[in-house]
């Protein structure tokens, strides 16, 4: 049994993976070699902007934030504002 010291999770190793069963399990029309390559977790877990974040969850922009996709008609004097 092994322990992992940072989850605090047990693990009991059973076997080695054969390479070619797994290939065995690949979906139709993909390479073989791609599907069993590990995922690059560095890529996939890297940190968002807020910005990015806002968009993934639907929330819009702050006002008067340099992200904000719409501006505001520009008014030429006080009595356009009014």
């Amino acid at each position: 049994m092994i322990q992992n010291q940072r989850l605090g999770t047990e693990v009991e190793y059973e076997k080695d993976v054969d390479v070619a069963v797994l290939k065995k399990f690949c979906p139709e029309g993909t390479d073989p070699n791609e599907w069993i390559k590990p995922f690059d977790y560095n890529e996939l877990f890297k940190p968002k902007s807020a910005a990015e974040i806002r968009r993934l969850i639907g929330i819009s922009d702050p006002v008067g934030s340099s992200e904000m996709e719409t501006e505001l008609p520009k008014k030429e004097s006080l009595a356009d504002m009014i």
